[in-house]
C-alpha cells in the first residue's frame, strides 16, 4: 500500500540517502534559501533516508492549502511548486473514483492523483508544475515538471544520492562540491542562458520540460509524458475563422488562470500579447489592477501606450517611474536573483515590474508566449532571409566567414559574420542567428576548443519534420523554458510574486502549432493576435511595430557601466576561471565603440557570467 503528501506552492527542495550530520538543520537551510519563493509559510516532512520541503506562497485554499498533503494513509510524501488549473475537474473524477477530500487545494489533488495513477499522473494536469513524490514503502523518488518548463527543477545525483531544489542556491547548505560545466558555459555564451538539460554545474541538471523520472536505490529513469507533435496535419482556415478561435481558446486561458483565492492583477506592457491577455481578463474582472513600468529614456518607454489600453478597457492602472539609476542598481542583485548565468538584459526591466506588482498583489497575468506560437519575433524574418540566402551562396564561399568576421575593415567583418551564421543544417542556421555570439567569434572567445555537436543535435531534434514549424519548434524547446521563463521565474518569485502565461495553455499551444503556414502568417507578423486585437482597438494598439522590453546596453556599457565591465573583464579576472581568453575582450570593446551593437550581448553576457563566478565560485 503506497501514500501520498504534497508540498506546493512556491519552491520545493528535498533529498534522497545524502550523508549529513544534521539532517533536519540541512533540510531548513535549503528551505532558508529560497524561502522568497514563499514567504507565507514552509513544511516538510523527514525520514530516515529521505527529506521533502517547500516554501509556501499562499493563493488557493489559503487556509487548507498548507503542505505537505497525505493520501494512502501517508505512505507517500509529495512536494508541488506551481498551480493546477484543471484541478476542480480532477477533484470531481477523483471523488466519483472514490476519493475524499479535506480542503479544496490543488495540492491535495496532486496528492490523490498520483495515490490513483502514479507516474501517469501528470498527464491529467494542466497548469505549472514541479512536484516530487517521495514514496515510503517502495523507497522511490517520483520528479515531474510541466510540458513548457514554466516551473524549474534542478536534481543533483551521485551514486544512490540524490537532491533536487526550485533553485540552484539551494544545494548550497548540502556543501557538495561542484565545478563549472566548460561544455555549458559555451552554450551559455552562444546563446545567453544555459539550455535544458544543463545546468552551469557539470553534477547538476534540469529536469526537462514535460518529462517524469523515478529514482529507485540509485536507479534513475527519465521518460517524457508529454510532447508537442510538431509534424501533425496542417489545419487550414480561414483568418477570421483562426480569430474566432484564438478569442476562444485564450479567453478560457484567461479564465483558468483567474481562479485565486487573492487579487489577481496583470503585467501590461502594451504590447500585443498583454493588451490581448488585460481586455479579456478585464471582461471577466472589470476594473482588474494592470501594472506598467515608464523609463525616463524615451527610446525604451512604453507607459504611454499601456496607459492608452488601460484608459480604454477601464482598469485599475497602476505605473512605476524607473530612472536609469535604478536600473543600474539592479545590475549587481542580478548574480543572486539567477543563480545560474543569465545575459537576457530584459531580466531588469522584468525585475523592477515584478517588485512593483508585488506591493499590491500575489498573482498577476502576463502575455509571454505569443510571439513563439503566432510567428511574431523579428529575428524569425531574418532566419528567413538567412536561409534563402543560404541557399544562394555556395558552400565554398560559405567558409570565408570565419577570417572575414574578424577583418578590422568593418564592411568585411559584418560579411563575414552573415556568412559564419550559415549551415547546411537549418536548424544549425537558425540556432545561429539567434545566438548573441557567432560561432566563429565564440571559438576566438573560448580557452578550450568546445564543440556544439550536443546543442545542435537539440535543436534538430527540436526542429521536426515541418521545416515552415522549426524555428518556433525550437523556440518552445530552447528559448522559453531556457530564457523567457527562466527570467520571469527568478524575477517574480524573488519577489514573492507569482506570474501566469495564458499564451502557454496546453490546448493553446497544440492548436497554434498544427495551423498551416498560411493561416499563421509570414514571419514576424503576427497576424492572427494582431487581428484579435484590432476587434477591440485602434490601429494606433494593434499595429504599432513590436517594441522590446530591454535596457541600452551598449550605452550602459560604454558609460556607467564601463568602470564594472573593465574591472570584471580584465584579464587578471578572466583567469581565475581560465575559460575566456582576455585577448577577445579588446576586440569586441573596439568594435562596440565603433557603433556595432550586435556585440553589446556577447559583453554582457561576459559580464553577467563574472559578477555570477565573483558571487557563487570565489
Amino acid at each position: 500500500m503506497t501514500c501520498a503528501t504534497i508540498v506546493t506552492m512556491c519552491g520545493i527542495v528535498g533529498f534522497v540517502d545524502v550523508a549529513a550530520p544534521d539532517r533536519p538543520g540541512v533540510l531548513g537551510a535549503m528551505q532558508d534559501a529560497i524561502a522568497h519563493r514563499g514567504p507565507d509559510g514552509r513544511g516538510h516532512y523527514l525520514d530516515e533516508r529521505a527529506g521533502l520541503g517547500m516554501t509556501r506562497l499562499s493563493i488557493i485554499d489559503i487556509a487548507g492549502g498548507d503542505q505537505p498533503k497525505t493520501a494512502r494513509h501517508g505512505d507517500v510524501q509529495v512536494v508541488f511548486n506551481g498551480e493546477i488549473y484543471n484541478y476542480r475537474e480532477l477533484q470531481a473524477e477523483l471523488t466519483r473514483r472514490g476519493h475524499t477530500f479535506e480542503s479544496a487545494s490543488d495540492s491535495e489533488v496532486v496528492a490523490r492523483a498520483f495515490a490513483e495513477w502514479g507516474s501517469d499522473a501528470f498527464s491529467h494536469l494542466h497548469g505549472m508544475f514541479a512536484i516530487a513524490v517521495w514514496e515510503v514503502a517502495a523507497g522511490r523518488l517520483t520528479l515531474a515538471r510541466d510540458r513548457i518548463g514554466k516551473k524549474p527543477l534542478y536534481v543533483w545525483r551521485r551514486g544512490r544520492q540524490l537532491a533536487f531544489a526550485s533553485e540552484l542556491k539551494a544545494f548550497s547548505p548540502l556543501h557538495l562540491s561542484f565545478d563549472v560545466d566548460r561544455q555549458a558555459f559555451a552554450e551559455y555564451l552562444h546563446l545567453g542562458y544555459v539550455p535544458d538539460p544543463k545546468s552551469i554545474w557539470r553534477d547538476v541538471e534540469k529536469l526537462p520540460p514535460g518529462h517524469v523520472a523515478q529514482f529507485e536505490e540509485g536507479t534513475w529513469r527519465s521518460r517524457p509524458y508529454w510532447r508537442l507533435d510538431g509534424s501533425a496535419i496542417d489545419i487550414s482556415v480561414e483568418s477570421t475563422v483562426a480569430v474566432d478561435q484564438l478569442h476562444d481558446r485564450l479567453n478560457t486561458a484567461v479564465a483558468d488562470r483567474l481562479v485565486a483565492d487573492v487579487e489577481v492583477g496583470v503585467l501590461l506592457s502594451g504590447g500585443v500579447d498583454s493588451s490581448l491577455v488585460t481586455w479579456l481578463a478585464s471582461e471577466q474582472h472589470p476594473r482588474i489592477r494592470t501594472f506598467s513600468v515608464a523609463f525616463d529614456d524615451p527610446a525604451l518607454d512604453e507607459s504611454a501606450h499601456a496607459r492608452a489600453v488601460a484608459h480604454e478597457l477601464g482598469t485599475d492602472h497602476n505605473e512605476t517611474l524607473v530612472t536609469a539609476a535604478d536600473a543600474l542598481k539592479v545590475v549587481e542583485e542580478l548574480p543572486t536573483v539567477y543563480d545560474e548565468p543569465f545575459a537576457d538584459s530584459s531580466s531588469v526591466p522584468t525585475l523592477l515590474v515584478c517588485r512593483f506588482a508585488a506591493d499590491h498583489v500575489k498573482v498577476v497575468l502576463g502575455g509571454d508566449a505569443g510571439d513563439e506560437l503566432f510567428n511574431g519575433y523579428h529575428h524569425y524574418w531574418a532566419f528567413d532571409r538567412i536561409a534563402r540566402l543560404r541557399r544562394a551562396v555556395p558552400r565554398s564561399f560559405r567558409h570565408l566567414g570565419r577570417p572575414l568576421a574578424r577583418s578590422r575593415n568593418s564592411l568585411l567583418s559584418r560579411g563575414g559574420n552573415v556568412l559564419d551564421l550559415m549551415d547546411d543544417d537549418p536548424a544549425t542556421t537558425y540556432r545561429n542567428v539567434v545566438s548573441i555570439l557567432a560561432p566563429g567569434l565564440l571559438a576566438a572567445a573560448l580557452s578550450d576548443p568546445v564543440h556544439l555537436d550536443e546543442a545542435a543535435q537539440s535543436f534538430r531534434s527540436a526542429w521536426g519534420q515541418r521545416p515552415e514549424r522549426g524555428p518556433r519548434l525550437a523556440d518552445l524547446a530552447h528559448y522559453l523554458p531556457g530564457d523567457i521563463l527562466v527570467k520571469v521565474d527568478r524575477a517574480s518569485m524573488s519577489a514573492g510574486l507569482e506570474v501566469r502565461a495564458p499564451f502557454l495553455d496546453t490546448a493553446l499551444v497544440e492548436w497554434a502549432f498544427r495551423l498551416s503556414p498560411a493561416t499563421v502568417g509570414p514571419p514576424g507578423a503576427k497576424a492572427i493576435p494582431r487581428a484579435l486585437l484590432a476587434r477591440r482597438f485602434p490601429p494606433s494598439v494593434s499595429a504599432r511595430p513590436k517594441q522590446g522590453f530591454g535596457v541600452p546596453l551598449e550605452r550602459w556599457l560604454l558609460g556607467p557601466l564601463r568602470p564594472m565591465l573593465e574591472e570584471c573583464l580584465a584579464p587578471s579576472a578572466l583567469a581565475s576561471h581560465g575559460l575566456v581568453r582576455p585577448d577577445v575582450i579588446p576586440l569586441l570593446m573596439d568594435r562596440m565603440e565603433a557603433g556595432r551593437k550586435a556585440v553589446a550581448p556577447a559583453l554582457w553576457a561576459l559580464l553577467m557570467f563574472q559578477l555570477w563566478y565573483d558571487r557563487w565560485v570565489r
